[in-house]
């Protein structure tokens, strides 16, 4: 049962939480007077990855247990969100007031069909994500992703009991061993402890209406920063739901990734953060400069990747590659192009770490 004190707790820690950390980020960006909501909490969403991620693979390796990795994490992100409340809690208010403004006045600027057109693809993305409020989709990865979390909770561990068997491991073992460089399921774990949710009902009935709604907005930064315009993102915004809603011919599909399982730090990955790295990649290469927020908006989000699955400490590396040619062939800028591909290298040496241990 999910109680009043739950909710608190949930609005806190992944609502809040993200949105605080995402305020490091947001005061850099080339718009810093304004928040952009969208950008805010996706970067902040990877910032609480990155930061998980940095004492888990260490931690994981060696075998401590899991209240020392949770103890360890809560103080880290206790200070990074003590740093974001110095630096922002001053001009929070008018940079609101500011962004509040703005969105009224483009939304004021567009024609009635536009916004129609609006409230209808709302109206799409918030039946998608009723999909798995109120209906049940069962995964059999979740006989590891989830037995992986619980685990971590009940018995003290990180990966040391087989998910199968249950027999005590000194190391992880078989495909247990992908959570060593990817350890979200232990992410899940520390989530359930500070909203004091079992992991299933975390993952099956809370994270859905935060992370479809989170894939759609990082869908519009892309269309933005792409179109410029505010009437061509939204038809953007409303197509990209269309062909979501009816993209069910494969297990491999977006529509199916996010619409079923998105829980899964593969999903996450590949609905989210993946896109989130090529908006910011897309925006070094329309300003043809690699500005230091930009160069370690990358980094994190390439590591937060990394810590979703090996799938996107894998493609991380290789999107940058790809980005990192096209800035150098079409905007013939040498040290950009060669940052890109530094901003991915700890990535990618996770997803080789990831191969050596496999």
């Amino acid at each position: 049962m999910i109680t009043p004190l739950n909710i608190i707790l949930v609005f806190i820690f992944m609502v809040l939480v993200p949105f605080i950390l995402g305020l490091l980020f947001e005061r850099f960006f080339e718009n810093g007077d304004k928040i952009v909501f969208s950008r805010c909490f996706a970067m902040g969403l990877s910032v609480m990855l990155t930061l998980f991620l940095i004492p888990a693979f260490p931690m994981i390796y060696v075998g401590t247990s899991f209240r020392a990795l949770l103890y360890v994490y809560s103080v880290i992100l206790a200070v990074f969100l003590i740093i974001s409340l110095i630096l922002n809690i001053k001009s929070l208010k008018t940079k609101f007031q500011k962004t509040v403004s703005t969105i009224k006045e483009e939304l004021l600027s567009v024609d009635k069909l536009y916004l129609i057109l609006l409230l209808a693809t709302l109206a799409i993305i918030a039946f998608q994500t009723s999909l798995l409020i109120f209906k049940m989709h069962t995964d059999t990865d979740d006989c590891r992703f989830l037995a992986e979390s619980l685990e971590a909770i009940e018995n003290n561990t990180l990966l040391r009991l087989h998910v199968i068997t249950g027999d005590e491991l000194s190391f992880p073992l078989g495909e247990m061993m992908k959570e060593v460089t990817a350890p979200y399921p232990l992410l899940i774990s520390v989530l359930s402890v500070y909203t004091r949710m079992h992991p299933t009902v975390l993952a099956h009935v809370i994270l859905p209406p935060l992370l479809i709604p989170l894939c759609y907005a990082t869908v519009y930064l892309l269309g933005k920063t792409i179109l410029k315009d505010t009437k061509k993102t939204i038809c953007y915004l409303y197509i990209s739901s269309i062909v979501i809603l009816f993209s069910f011919e494969s297990i491999y599909s977006w529509g199916y990734t996010l619409l079923t399982i998105i829980w899964q730090g593969r999903s996450i990955s590949a609905v989210i953060m993946l896109p989130l790295l090529w908006y910011i990649f897309i925006k070094v290469y329309v300003e043809e400069k690699m500005t230091p927020v930009l160069f370690f908006a990358s980094l994190t989000v390439g590591l937060a990747n990394s810590c979703l699955s090996g799938m996107g400490a894998l493609m991380a590396p290789i999107t940058g590659c790809v980005f990192a040619f096209a800035n150098l062939v079409k905007n013939k800028k040498l040290i950009s192009s060669i940052l890109i591909g530094i901003s991915v290298i700890p990535s990618g040496m996770f997803a080789i770490i990831q191969k050596l241990l496999w």
